[in-house]
């Protein structure tokens, strides 16, 4: 009897495991923000769905504008999966459509919705202001910002504003008329450092309003400052950026060890460079400092930063700069530098290849060049100076000789007969003179 219950109690627990183990956990899609596509521009959208279980996903739509397509396989990355929307509207798509997107593992599914405006370009003279963001905050700070737009046009126009990296929304502005609109939004000094984002505006026009926003220690002991001179503000890809720091402390501490950072980072926050060296500060230092920029950076805009750590708070300095296409002087000078590179490569191969087969067949050719020598000698009339010209020669084959025995084309045994006929033949030489002579 205690041996039936105990099997049961195992079955019962077998039973329970397998029914946790293998249950079915439903996929999660990520939220869609609203999104905005503008009529005869590819509008693409990246859809991502998480599955603890790793199952096959299959995405649908409830869209008559496009098909929503799987653009990852199983297992890449673990428990993600991805898919895409691409289309191009036309005239007929303008207006609000909300767009319901369902994902599922054949058991289970989840489904979110969003708002896609189709939206005309914008046709018309439009003024937004600023150029550049640039904010300094303490560390929990929050601070409201604007951007200006002005329409000196009379037609409505529709933009959109997509704040990268920032935690916020992406908004549809609607300018009337020979109207100003101000956009205000939020910054928030969250993590100390320097933080490099940027705003989006596309309909008709295309803008990029770079952000820089330095996050600081409320109580900082040091502080910088960051200079660009003009001719540095844009540089090409692998040039050499300079620029002025000045460290000062803010409290009168006296010389100290302070550690700096330097930062080099896109405008979607991504560090390209990163450095740090310790510095003796005596109230305040100003020095020039030099970073060689990566030769890999493609067109546009950068932010420098330079940051102060000292008993673990921070101060911050950023300046944007930018870099530039090569000029066509500066690409005429690399083309002749690679060219002549190239030209003495070339002479440079072939002066080793003439030299290698030269110095390489000397045994073999040596007696018919020393034969063609006396030959030439014999037939002339045997004058001082015929003997002087055929020991020139003579001497210069000796050398040729020498050389290919020390750069390794020939042995020792070889050179010692080589030199031994070269020897006779200056014998013959002055043998015959002192005849010609008598």
């Amino acid at each position: 009897m205690k041996k039936g219950v105990l099997i049961l109690f195992f079955v019962l627990l077998i039973l329970v495991y397998v029914k946790i183990a293998y249950s079915n956990q439903p996929p999660t899609l990520e939220n869609i923000p609203p999104q905005v596509a503008f009529v005869g521009e590819e509008f693409t959208l990246d859809i991502k769905a998480i599955d603890e279980d790793n199952d096959q996903l299959y995405f649908i739509e409830n869209s008559s504008l496009f098909e929503v397509k799987k653009t990852t396989a199983q297992f890449f990355p673990f428990h993600v999966q991805k898919a895409q929307i691409t289309f191009v509207p036309v005239r007929k798509n303008i207006g609000k459509h909300t767009i319901l997107v369902t994902v599922s593992d054949s058991v289970e599914a989840d489904s979110k919705s969003f708002d896609l405006f189709v939206l005309e370009k914008s046709e018309g003279e439009i003024i937004i202001e600023p150029e550049v963001i640039r904010v300094v905050l303490a560390e929990g700070e929050v601070i409201e910002n604007e951007v200006i737009f002005v329409n000196k046009g009379k037609k409505d126009l529709f933009l959109s504003v997509d704040f990268k990296n920032l935690d916020i929304e992406q908004k549809i502005l609607k300018l009337a008329g020979k109207k100003i609109e101000r956009l205000k939004f939020i910054l928030i000094g969250k993590e100390r450092g320097i933080r490099a984002s940027h705003i989006l505006i596309k309909g008709g026009i295309e803008k990029d309003i770079p952000i820089i926003v330095e996050t600081e220690s409320p109580d900082r002991l040091f502080d910088a400052n960051l200079n660009i001179p003009p001719e540095f503000k844009a540089i090409n890809s692998g040039d050499t950026l300079t620029f002025e720091v000045i460290l000062f402390d803010t409290k009168h501490i006296g010389k100290t060890k302070v550690r700096v950072n330097y930062e080099i980072k896109d405008l979607g926050d991504t560090v390209i460079y990163r450095q740090s060296e310790d510095i003796f500060v005596d109230r305040r230092l100003s020095f020039v400092k030099k970073i060689k920029v990566p030769p890999y950076l493609k067109l546009g805009t950068y932010v420098l930063g330079v940051t102060t750590i000292f008993m673990g708070k921070s101060g911050t300095s950023a300046h944007l700069f930018d870099i530039k296409a090569p000029s066509e002087p500066e690409l005429l000078k690399d083309y002749w530098l690679y060219a002549l590179i190239l030209l003495a490569f070339l002479m440079f191969i072939s002066w080793s290849s003439y030299s290698y087969i030269h110095l390489k067949g000397i045994e073999k050719k040596q007696p018919a060049k020393l034969k063609e020598i006396y030959e030439s000698f014999r037939q002339k009339k045997k004058t001082l100076e015929e003997a002087k010209i055929a020991k020139e020669k003579l001497l210069r084959q000796m050398a040729l000789l020498r050389e290919s025995l020390e750069k390794g084309f020939i042995s020792k045994a070889t050179y010692s007969t080589c030199k031994a006929r070269i020897d006779k033949m200056l014998l013959v030489i002055k043998r015959e003179m002192r005849y010609s002579n008598k």
